[in-house]
């Protein structure tokens, strides 16, 4: 069995670039959640927060926090021992808690870097970006922050139940040799983290794994978040403040790449019907509404197919639906990122086109040091863009500047910013296809569905 691990759980450090040894003034604080399916990843360290933090002209913080079980495992007994605490039961949502203790800190220490503490941007991209979200909705993050920016965030799926939560918990801890022996918690936590990790370890393809892994993400827990996210944003019951919102143009092509031609075989016809079924169930109706829409016939390979069904559905109509939530209630400027060309750290075994987490090297102008002083000509120029929109954005709750593209608020007819070679605004991009979605009421992975039901 596949599994992924790597890092270590002794991870909760902050990375912190200014744009001078000693500012001359406070300075808008843009803190960064990374991605990684809250299985993997990490804070981004170095140039490329200095690059923002020089460019903008802001204070750049990273993070990391405890992904997977260890961030986001629940469990009665966890439950029940929070609730010895302070009198409320709930467990599973460490990860989001690692990520309110750094945005505290940064709130009763920014000053001491040259940070303004009354106005902090929180910023991420996928898990990420769902982080943010997450923020939006929960009411422990009240006040810790003033903007807020979610890039290809699937804010819009389904946050397992506590009890589903717990359930899986109650499996993670058989397998790993806990249950009924005595002092349950005392086994879990003298198990290394390694152990814990294969017990019920995390899907490595993140979306089309075939074997037994755990579903890990935010949990309606009752403490850090009272309802789904999705119902929160709907009842207007959030931390409201200004929004950046949006997605890329190939979302799905990453994420197909990942869990085919990487793990198992590139994608044949035979099998494009059976990876519908994985994502939307045994449906038929459904089923056959989608291979209508996305016939492969339209596409030049079963993969390409798939990507861009997955990507309408499961994510860019997710945050399209996520903008038009928000927007009912707070400020949200949308973006779709179409940009193709932008380079992969792996080899590219399929067209990746604008592809899930693309957009990050041109915020940051090379993310990781992948990219060190590659942007020129309309790279250059795309990057030095979307630096100036996002501390923009952080320094007034408004992202426009006398020398940019103006950006319409979402709430004037569904307007968006293009961000390619050239910039420009669209009322209609993706419409249809979320429009169908909608009317599908298809769009939300599985996760711990089967658990709710024990």
């Amino acid at each position: 069995m596949l599994y992924m691990q790597r890092g270590q759980e002794d991870c909760l450090y902050l990375n912190i670039a200014t744009p001078g040894i000693t500012p001359d003034k406070p300075k808008p604080v843009m803190v960064w959640f990374h991605g990684g399916g809250f299985i993997g990843g990490d804070g981004l360290q170095g140039s490329p927060l200095h690059r923002l933090a020089k460019r903008g002209d802001v204070v750049v913080v990273s993070m990391n926090y405890r992904v997977g079980a260890l961030g986001f495992m629940a469990h009665p007994t966890l439950s029940a021992e929070s609730a010895k605490a302070d009198g409320v039961f709930a467990s599973g949502n460490y990860g989001l808690m690692d990520q309110q203790a750094a945005l505290r800190w940064v709130r009763d220490n920014i000053s001491a870097f040259g940070g303004d503490p009354q106005n902090i941007t929180i910023f991420g991209e996928s898990a990420g970006g769902m982080s943010v979200c997450a923020h939006l909705a929960s009411p422990l993050s009240a006040g810790l922050f003033k903007q807020a920016i979610a890039q290809s965030g699937p804010c819009m799926s389904a946050n397992p139940s506590l009890h589903a939560a717990e359930k899986q918990g109650e499996y993670l801890a058989i397998k790993a040799g806990c249950e009924g022996r005595g002092d349950l918690l005392a086994c879990l936590r003298s198990k290394k983290p390694e152990e814990i990790l294969q017990a019920l370890p995390n899907d490595p393809a993140f979306v089309f794994g075939e074997e037994e892994y755990g579903y890990w993400m935010p949990v309606v827990d009752g403490r850090v978040l009272t309802d789904s996210i999705s119902n929160t944003f709907s009842s207007g019951q959030f931390n409201r403040v200004p929004v950046i919102n949006g997605s890329n143009g190939d979302e799905g092509s990453l994420l197909v790449m990942f869990s085919h031609e990487y793990r198992f075989k590139p994608l044949v016809a035979a099998d494009y019907e059976k990876r519908i079924h994985y994502l939307v169930g045994d449906n038929n109706t459904v089923t056959d509404k989608l291979l209508a829409r996305y016939p492969l016939d339209k596409f030049p390979d079963p993969g390409a197919a798939l990507s861009e069904l997955f990507g309408d559905g499961f994510m860019s109509c997710n945050v399209q639906k996520t903008s038009e939530l928000l927007a009912q209630w707070t400020p949200v400027y949308a973006y779709t990122f179409t940009y193709p060309d932008a380079k992969f750290i792996l080899p590219e075994r399929r067209k990746l086109g604008a592809f899930h987490g693309a957009e990050l090297q041109f915020v940051f102008h090379g993310p990781m040091g992948w990219f060190e002083n590659s942007f020129s000509g309309d790279e250059l120029k795309l990057t030095n863009a979307m630096m100036d929109y996002w501390s923009q954005f952080a320094r007034s709750g408004k992202p426009d500047k006398p020398d940019l593209q103006p950006w319409p608020l979402f709430s004037d007819g569904g307007k968006q910013l293009i961000l390619d070679r050239q910039w420009s605004v669209s009322d209609s991009f993706k419409r249809d296809a979320c429009t169908f979605w909608r009317e599908l009421g298809a769009g939300e992975r599985k996760g711990l569905a089967h658990f709710e039901k024990q």
